[in-house]
């Protein structure tokens, strides 16, 4: 496998220095669901082109729209130009997107219901666990800190030994109060959790079933066939590239093409996935179908929810290039932090939930020769520790799993 980020042709053909007419070329592909030809890039390039122009004046450069080619067409194209205005030479980005939704036939509407109602069970373990580590995480690390940090603090002396008794009787008191109102939030999410969730998770299977079956009938089949066509539109292109694997192929290949011609026409190319878009761009990387663009964006990625791959391990075997993962934590089932094992996804997850306490996190090796800790704040400074790890972090949060002599100790500080 080659090991080239950016900057080459899949097809095997490099470019010379003075055949490229871009600088960047950005690659769109979106996620599920049938999409309308150029809404992909159209979608992206309007709010990218709002952020280069607000931050431009104050880092020095302009930006205009250059052309707009045929976003209704088969190949919708944008080029943005970012000029200096000391006369520096103007640095020209295509956009472009990989438009797979109608690269393959759909499969029955019976089979793709049957499918979802098999795969709903695996996302929602994926969301149950989510939801859990969350509710874990805010009850050990928010809710208990808290209210060890409202305890009296016992002071010497007899008027602060009176103080404290005064104190502390207010709080055997009154301190149940405190206490059931801020556990209560968290009992009820308990119980949503265990009960209520897998109870509606059953509900949604068989109305799946109902459907397959109520379409078949003479009279609710003419009624019920728009909405399970619009299901069938939903999710169908997620059972195509789990299940058919020269659906998935097709699906690939258009990502490969759009990559190959924005490697003969631009120095670096940039891939921006999204959900199952994301999905296909990594399995393509990381079975060296494409060399591994100049930066991977994958946004609310379904990585490890449609493909049957080992990602990071296959990522940090390549050298680690350069992938940025955009999640959210209420994003529970598709999007999140990705790894091997569910250990080692709780780990990220729990890492950067720590970025929002009060004070941060510090990390330690077992024989606490190696130390990393972030502070509340920004900037660089924020981190200290050993001087190779606050590089590493800085640059790459996702190789820190690999740092460590041993099992690490991780805590939050205030």
């Amino acid at each position: 496998m080659r090991q080239e980020y950016g900057g080459s042709d899949p097809t095997g053909s490099v470019a010379g220095a003075d055949d490229y007419v871009f600088d960047v070329g950005v690659v769109f592909v979106h996620g599920i669901g049938s999409q309308a030809q150029g809404a992909t890039v159209l979608s992206w390039a309007e709010p990218l082109l709002e952020v280069l122009s607000h931050v431009g004046p104050s880092h020095g450069f302009s930006t205009r729209v250059a052309t707009a080619d045929d976003l209704v067409g088969d190949a919708p194209e944008i080029t943005l130009e970012l000029s200096r205005p000391d006369g520096g030479r103007s640095r020209m980005w295509l956009l472009s997107e990989a438009r797979w939704a109608e690269a393959f036939h759909p499969s029955r509407a019976s089979d793709v219901l049957l499918w979802a109602a098999r795969f709903s069970w695996r996302a929602a373990r994926r969301g149950l666990a989510a939801l859990f580590h969350q509710l874990w995480f805010s009850t050990t690390k928010r809710v208990f800190p808290h209210l060890l940090r409202g305890l009296p603090v016992w002071r010497d002396g007899c008027v602060g030994t009176l103080s404290s008794l005064v104190e502390w009787v207010q709080v055997l008191l009154y301190g149940w109060v405190s206490l059931f109102v801020m556990l209560v939030p968290y009992v009820v999410m308990f119980c949503v959790l265990f009960f209520f969730a897998p109870v509606m998770l059953c509900v949604a299977v068989a109305g799946v079933v109902l459907l397959i079956v109520a379409q078949r009938l003479p009279v609710l089949g003419k009624r019920v066939s728009p909405f399970v066509a619009d299901l069938v539109t939903s999710v169908g292109d997620a059972q195509a590239y789990r299940d058919r694997e020269i659906q998935a192929a097709a699906m690939r290949q258009v990502l490969l093409t759009r990559v190959a011609d924005a490697s003969r026409r631009a120095r670096n190319v940039v891939v921006v996935a999204h959900s199952q878009g994301a999905a296909i761009a990594c399995r393509t990387f990381l079975a060296g179908d494409s060399p591994w663009p100049a930066c991977l964006v994958t946004v609310g990625a379904a990585t490890s929810l449609l493909n049957e791959v080992n990602s990071v391990g296959q990522w940090q075997a390549l050298g680690c290039p350069p992938w940025i993962n955009i999640w959210s934590p209420r994003d529970l089932v598709p999007a999140g932090p990705m790894g091997d094992s569910a250990k080692a996804a709780r780990s990220r997850w729990m890492e950067t939930l720590w970025h929002h306490t009060a004070g941060g996190f510090v990390m330690r090796s077992a024989d606490g020769r190696l130390e990393l800790a972030w502070r509340l704040g920004s900037g660089p400074e924020c981190w200290s520790g050993s001087e190779t790890l606050v590089e590493q972090a800085r640059n790459a949060r996702g190789r820190r799993t690999n740092l460590w002599c041993g099992k690490g100790t991780p805590e939050a500080v205030e």
